[in-house]
């Protein structure tokens, strides 16, 4: 082989002062950019709920007819706890004269005075009477006061035979068990101003002794004095 002129192979190791082959000085060394992380492994937080915050839950909202609903609910559950004990108790508390039923047991009143409330107890303790008839006398709201006479006659009318009915006696069985009867009737003022028209009859003992237990047919008890 022809070698060009002035030339002929290298001495072994290269020319004198020549640098051995590598990279240029002043360039960094192979490898991935600064700033990248290293091979072998991925750069992100894998995906999964632990990689996001919570969202945040919206504010609750109250409706005003909901919140409506609600205190017509508790009024309503309030109202009947109180008629209930009303009811339960009935026998137990006064109550106005004019809302007396047939089958209560009364406390009788004292004295002569106009009477607007009436202490109920219950028949099966000491009472004094038992409403048996509850009653209305005819008239209009522009009749006159009939007065006192008036209504003896009404309640001989109408209250004897509803006694003999409610206790299962004659009159003479009554008497002679030494029951009586009562009444409650309209006073003028409650009678023009109020339209007052009830009459209540009531059976006691005639010498106002206690009676304790019902006068009422069907299972009532004897109160022969």
């Amino acid at each position: 082989m022809t070698m060009p002129e002035g030339e002929g192979p290298p001495p072994p190791g290269g020319y004198p002062g020549a640098v051995p082959p590598g990279p240029p000085t002043g360039y960094p060394p192979p490898g991935p950019p600064a700033g990248y992380p290293p091979p072998g492994g991925p750069a992100y937080t894998p995906a999964g709920p632990q990689a996001f915050a919570q969202p945040a839950r919206p504010p609750v909202r109250t409706s005003g007819r909901r919140t409506a609903l609600l205190i017509i609910v508790t009024l309503a559950v309030i109202i009947g706890l109180i008629l209930g004990a009303l009811y339960l108790f009935r026998d137990r508390i006064s109550g106005d004269v004019t809302e007396l039923q047939v089958g209560d047991c009364i406390e009788s009143p004292t004295g002569t005075e106009p009477i607007s409330n009436i202490q109920h107890q219950p028949c099966t303790e000491p009472h004094d009477g038992e409403v048996f008839a509850v009653l209305t006398y005819p008239g209009d709201n522009t009749a006159a006061y009939p007065g006192v006479d008036a209504f003896r006659t009404f309640v001989a009318q109408q209250c004897l035979p509803q006694v003999q009915v409610y206790t299962g006696r004659t009159l003479a069985e009554i008497q002679s068990a030494g029951l009586t009867y009562a009444w409650f009737y309209p006073t003028t003022d409650s009678w023009t101003s109020q339209n007052d028209r009830g009459v209540t009859c009531y059976i006691a003992r005639e010498d106002e002794q206690k009676m304790t237990g019902s006068v009422k047919a069907a299972g009532g008890a004897n109160h022969s004095p």
